[in-house]
């Protein structure tokens, strides 16, 4: 038996032998040549040849992907990405801004397409761009190619309006990062939308006819990664920055508030601090990252609802009181937990300011205590502080921890509750409503002016003055203000009226104040003589107000700026800015008439 199936299976074996050999006869095939046929068989079932995997572009179409940005990207190959699905209007070459995508997984593009939405003229150009990529949002790897730059009004999808096409590229990572390098306000690319303003493409982009393209090499020595961590482990990013945050690192006890400073979803609901006698109030919420100069970075990320970590990345929480300012008593700022936090009195600024664009730092009163409350369903830590005398439209709140190991956070608007201060007469407070328009003060000629005022105006005769026609409540004796005039063109300028709101005692004395002149609201320069300040007080209406008078001036200018050196907040003398302010001056024409 076992003989019998010793040649059974001799015969499986020299039977397909057998017929090969009569095959390799009959076709005339050397023996070697069948060989090596028989040999990559074997190795292909072992070794399969890799497929090509095409970039994966339906993201796009299904609307999956996602556009975000981060402000501040000093450091753009550490900055990550934030802002996700942010939809309202959006100015790109400013406050070192970083735009970028996400595709949603490991993608290969050849290139990306910037959208305005006009056709106004950009100050962007190649030099001033950079591209980055990455497959976690933690580490960025700059493109350093060539590629083709384009700033056209051509684009076949976007006719009319001017578009920049970066093209030719070759990249394959996760997230894109588009960085330009201006860090002002003066911005000449905007959108509407964000998720209107940047597109990755797929396919070759051809060279549009009345471009201005631009192609050479970068000369930049390429830097290997560090190895990036593959997507299938990605981790979710630290907290950034809103109109730039990400996501917050998780807490004590376990659970991430989530995507601090990102309008994204926030995990595990953190529960709302309702602490008894806080006034509720219609605010809106913000924030900036990575704020190094308090007094001269705006605030962003208005509406931000996500989780928000607070002691992170040099952040600033602020806080915008509506359309005109308001004296502010306390500030509650409420953790989700009870958790300890680092944050001291020693830690916290305070800064305030009339249109977001410069900040005083607050010097008052300011108690700080850090206690525990008992929120809707568990106990939150709560940082307070009162005892505050301020008044201002925006309230800047800083802290100076730069690192990621935060130990206060919350939902972002669930973080901030303020309590005012009552009644006007009470704290200062500006009522435009009741204050009446000024009267005439003299019969010789009135002319129409425009009036505005600039702040933080540390070299008077540099600075421009701005918010022509602003209508709101303004406390002269403030932040280094100075208040101005347009005459609209050059005339004879013999007395200037200020005029505050109530006949409060005011610290404001000749010394304070000095006059320049321009003709170009550009170069000032100090009015050469003499003048005479008279400090009185008037009736008004129903009321009496205090008046300073700058007379027997002899000057001729377009513009006249009066400037003040107090640069604290504890102002003393206010009133609507329309209001405060009266000239008398005579134009050319009219002096024609005149007597001589």
């Amino acid at each position: 038996m076992w003989r019998k199936n010793r040649i059974e299976k001799a015969v499986k074996v020299l039977i397909p032998i057998f017929l090969l050999a009569v095959l390799v006869g009959f076709l005339g095939i050397k023996w070697s040549e069948i060989s090596t046929i028989i040999d990559e068989m074997a190795v292909s079932k072992i070794v399969k040849k890799p497929t090509s995997i095409e970039p994966e572009t339906r993201e796009i179409e299904t609307g999956e992907i996602r556009r975000g940005f981060l402000n501040g990207d000093t450091i753009p190959t550490r900055g990550s990405l934030g802002n996700w699905n942010y939809t309202g209007g959006f100015a790109f070459d400013c406050y070192s801004r970083s735009i970028g995508l996400d595709l949603g997984r490991l993608t290969s593009i050849k290139g990306i397409k910037l959208i305005s939405s006009s056709a106004n003229p950009t100050r962007l150009s190649k030099k001033d761009i950079s591209i980055y990529y990455s497959r976690d949002n933690q580490g960025f790897i700059e493109y350093t190619q060539d590629y083709r730059y384009q700033d056209i009004l051509t684009d076949p999808e976007h006719k009319g309006v001017r578009v920049i096409v970066l093209s030719d590229l070759d990249i394959t990572g996760r997230y894109i990062k588009v960085y330009q390098k201006y860090n002002d306000s003066k911005f000449t690319f905007v959108n509407s939308a964000l998720d209107k303003m940047i597109k990755p493409l797929y396919d070759d982009y051809p060279l549009q006819a009345g471009s201005k393209t631009i192609s050479f090499p970068t000369n930049i020595t390429r830097v290997q990664p560090k190895q990036i961590k593959d997507v299938a482990g990605e981790k979710s990013s630290p907290p950034q920055k809103a109109a730039q945050p990400e996501k917050a690192a998780e807490s004590k006890e376990g659970v991430k508030p989530k995507e601090a400073a990102q309008p994204q979803k926030a995990a595990a609901s953190p529960q709302k601090a309702a602490p008894p006698n806080i006034k509720k109030t219609g605010i809106k919420v913000g924030y900036c990252d990575q704020d190094a100069e308090p007094m001269n970075q705006p605030i962003g990320h208005w509406d931000y609802e996500g989780g928000f970590a607070f002691d992170y990345g040099l952040r600033s929480i602020g806080i915008d009181l509506g359309a005109e300012e308001k004296g502010v008593r306390q500030i509650k700022l409420i953790g989700w937990n009870a958790n300890p936090t680092r944050l001291k009195e020693s830690d916290i600024s305070i800064y305030l300011s009339q249109d977001n664009r410069r900040f005083i730092k607050y010097t008052g009163t300011c108690y700080f205590t850090d206690t525990l409350e008992t929120g809707l369903v568990k106990k939150v830590r709560v940082l307070t502080l009162s005892n505050l005398s301020c008044q201002a439209r925006y309230v800047k709140i800083h802290q100076p921890y730069r690192d990621a190991d935060f130990t206060f956070a919350n939902h972002l608007p669930k973080m901030v509750e303020i309590d005012f201060l009552s009644g006007a007469m009470e704290t200062g407070k500006i009522e435009p409503a009741k204050i009446e328009p000024a009267e005439l003060f003299s019969n010789e000629t009135k002319i129409g002016i425009k009036v505005g005022y600039c702040d933080q105006d540390i070299n008077p005769v540099k600075q421009p003055i701005g918010h022509w026609g602003y209508e709101g409540g303004f406390a002269f004796d403030y932040g280094l203000r100075s208040i101005g005039l347009d005459l609209g063109k050059e005339g004879k300028i013999k007395k200037i009226k200020l005029m505050a709101w109530n006949d409060n005692e005011t610290r404001l004395k000749k010394a304070d104040l000095t006059i320049y002149l321009s003709q170009d609201n550009l170069n000032f320069s100090p009015y050469p003589g003499d003048w005479r300040l008279v400090e009185r007080v008037e009736p008004l209406a129903e009321k009496k107000v205090r008046i300073l008078i700058l007379e027997e001036l002899f000057c001729q200018a377009r513009f006249i700026k009066i400037h003040q050196g107090y640069a604290n907040a504890e102002y003393t003398f206010a009133n609507n800015l329309l209001q405060m302010l009266e000239v008398e001056a005579i134009l050319p024409e009219i002096a024609e008439k005149l007597p001589k």
